[in-house]
């Protein structure tokens, strides 16, 4: 029943009234004044000094950017959310506040309001007709920026979502990638050690590699060794303790890797701090997907390997 109510609810909220509520400003009232019927903001009509008005201000925005992300979710209302997408994006940039440093000591933390924006963006660019307005608005740079910067895991992992997301678009690989998407993942998946992050890292990292023969195979691998990309996919794969979905997604991703360039690949694994035990680990896993993606990279290194025998011998 509730979900009922919830949809009735999102199904006839104006998003004219809901964005602005959302993004208007540094999480916590510019001015101390109330939200009034309609979004429009008013003075302290009725309450004592010190009462909590920004707080409730900031619950406001946040029940409003939930029903966004929500409503970004569902297809139909997706188109009406691309409008005011640039609004939304504002508040991932470099110079969206938060309480730290708004001094609104007891509101509700910018970290809340920007999972909630990253998880609308995520949503928005499952659909691959958005992604390329997801880009062209900056949304690769905000995304970046808050993967650079943000310290709360579940925003950190709504924001390597969309960047997984917006990395399956073939269209948009070779802009993607000059943009630095790569970098950005891996970096991410460098500096945060979160299960739910390495996930979505590694989701992205594999949605990129796959199809990406059309850039070329310098270009493709010169990101990944310049990035760290491959050796810190191995390292993540043989971590006894990752999660099994990220186990299939790095499978996923050297395995496409290995498959276009196989030579390169080899180089780049003999080179890497423990070669292939990585692989020979993942080939050890009980999930049968994990292995099989393990087994079929360590085929194609060997065959590899004897074709570097054969062509040494005399």
């Amino acid at each position: 029943q509730l979900s009922t109510v919830t949809q009735a609810f999102e199904d006839h909220i104006p998003l004219s009234q809901l964005i602005p509520l959302a993004t208007k400003g540094p999480c916590g009232t510019e001015d101390g004044g109330t939200i009034g019927p309609g979004g429009v903001r008013g003075a302290n009509v009725g309450s004592s000094p010190g009462a909590s008005q920004p707080r409730d201000a900031d619950k406001v925005r946040i029940i409003a950017a939930r029903t966004i992300a929500n409503l970004a979710a569902r297809e139909e209302r997706r188109p009406d959310i691309v409008g005011s997408l640039a609004q939304l994006l504002g508040v991932l940039q470099p110079n969206a506040g938060d309480n730290e440093k708004n001094g609104n000591g007891g509101g509700v933390s910018n970290s809340q309001l920007q999972r909630l924006v990253c998880a609308a963006v995520a949503n928005l660019s499952i659909d691959s007709k958005y992604q390329g307005e997801v880009v062209r608005l900056g949304g690769l740079e905000a995304l970046s920026h808050l993967s650079r910067t943000g310290r709360d895991s579940q925003t950190l992992r709504m924001c390597a979502g969309a960047l997984a997301n917006l990395s399956a678009n073939a269209l948009l690989k070779e802009e993607l990638t000059r943009k630095g998407i790569v970098e950005t993942l891996v970096g991410l998946l460098k500096r945060v050690s979160h299960p739910d992050v390495s996930a979505q890292v590694a989701r992205g990292l594999a949605n990129w590699v796959v199809g990406t023969d059309d850039l070329g195979i310098g270009r493709v691998l010169d990101e990944f060794a310049t990035s760290g990309g491959l050796t810190t996919l191995l390292k993540l794969g043989g971590n006894r303790e990752a999660d099994l979905t990220v186990k299939k997604q790095v499978g996923t991703a050297i395995y496409h890797t290995l498959k276009a360039f196989p030579g390169m690949v080899k180089k780049q694994i003999d080179e890497s701090e423990n070669g292939i035990q990585p692989l020979l680990e993942m080939k050890k896993c009980a999930e049968k997907e994990v292995s099989l993606l393990a087994e079929s990279c360590l085929n194609i290194y060997n065959s590899e390997m004897e074709g570097v025998v054969e062509a040494a011998a005399p």
